[in-house]
Order: structure tokens, then C-alpha cells, then sequence
């Protein structure tokens, strides 16, 4: 059974503080915040990728009650800091779609919501950029925490299809936490393959800090 998404009253997202500063949240959580972050990994097929913040210790507590712990109204932060992210860099101008990874639907059935789903659609509503489930999980796979580089991306192979064609579509992809970038990728690889002109990442966090 899913889950009912939770809806954030007007108070900080992480805090009890009703000052809200930036992103849904206060000024003294936003200050706890490494925004200055880039991921320079070179890829074959994403084309660009952004990142909110650094998944420090401050950022993965927040995470970890997200995506385990039911904390669902959180993405809406999420959400309203990767916008920053996009509007900045003018993605809403060369980007006509916006989806994200998927998940199986064992997994799915178990946590009983998709966080970069959530974020997603989020992002969609507030951007008017087309939300579109365009990629599928076919099947379970190992946690990519527990692999070496080579072995995500082996882990990764084959596991992801496209609902349909997406010709001549710049697409932009959601994700929570980004890592060695292998899901992002494979997800890329495929949407190219299904036509898309371009493949964009927007994602959360990363612990690489450069």
C-alpha cells in the first residue's frame, strides 16, 4: 500500500522555527547548508548535472528521515533548492521534461513512495516543466553503497528500460544522492538510446565536496 504524502505546515522543514528564511527553512538550518558544490565527473551521456548541496553529516540526517523514515512534506525542501539549482542555470529554457529514477516495484511497494518521484513532480508544479515517468526499474539489485566503482556500474547494466520513444526531448533526471554517478548514467544511456536530444542530472546532494 502507499503511503499518504505528508504536507508541510508554514514552519521550518528541519526545525520548529516559524521564521522562514530560504527553501521552506530558517535561517540558522540554511546556514548549516554547504551550497557551494559541483560534481566534475565526465560523463558519456549525461550532458549536464547540478547539485543542491553537500550530503554531510547535517544533510543526511534529513535524507535518511525522507526516504526511511516517512518524513515525506521534506520535498519540499528538497524541491524548492534544486529550482534554485535550475532556474539559475536556465535548465527550464533548453529542458521540456522532467522525470526521474525509478524504482522497483518491490521496493516501491515496500517504502511505499518514490522520494525523487516526490521531488520531481514538486519541481514540475512549480516550474511547469512536463513530469513524465519515463524510466523503469526491471528488476532488484545489489545497494550500490556496498560496491566498488567498476561493480556499480556492472550492478546497473541492463536493469533500467524507457516506457517509450522520447525522440528529440531534452530531459532533465531527479535524484536524491549521487555518489560515483553509475545510476545516473545507465538512466542516461538509456533515454538516448530511446531518442532524447539531451539528458540532464538534478540531483540533491553528493559527499564529493571540490
Amino acid at each position: 500500500m502507499f503511503k499518504e504524502v505528508q504536507v508541510l505546515k508554514k514552519k521550518c522543514a528541519f526545525c520548529d522555527s516559524k521564521e522562514l528564511y530560504k527553501y521552506g527553512i530558517c535561517e540558522t538550518c540554511y546556514d548549516n547548508l554547504n551550497l557551494n558544490i559541483s560534481f566534475y565527473k565526465k560523463f558519456k551521456y549525461v550532458d549536464e548535472i547540478y547539485i543542491g548541496c553537500e550530503y554531510d553529516s547535517f544533510l543526511r540526517d534529513k535524507m535518511v528521515k525522507f526516504k526511511f523514515k516517512d518524513e515525506t512534506y521534506l520535498y519540499s525542501f528538497f524541491g524548492e533548492l534544486l529550482i534554485g539549482k535550475l532556474l539559475k542555470n536556465n535548465l527550464h529554457k533548453n529542458y521540456e521534461t522532467i522525470t526521474s529514477v525509478p524504482m522497483h516495484k518491490t521496493s516501491l511497494k515496500k517504502r511505499g513512495y518514490n522520494q525523487s518521484e516526490l521531488i520531481a513532480k514538486y519541481i514540475s508544479e512549480n516550474t511547469l516543466i512536463d513530469y513524465r515517468p519515463l524510466l523503469k526499474k526491471n528488476s532488484e539489485t545489489r545497494e550500490q553503497v556496498e560496491l566498488s566503482s567498476f561493480d556499480r556500474g556492472e550492478n546497473l547494466r541492463g536493469v533500467f528500460s524507457c516506457r517509450k520513444a522520447v525522440d528529440g526531448k531534452s530531459v532533465i533526471i531527479v535524484d536524491d544522492v549521487i555518489t560515483t554517478g553509475s545510476t545516473i548514467e545507465e538512466l542516461a544511456k538509456v533515454l538516448k538510446e530511446a531518442g532524447a536530444k539531451k539528458v540532464a542530472a538534478l540531483v540533491v546532494a553528493t559527499r564529493q565536496s571540490f
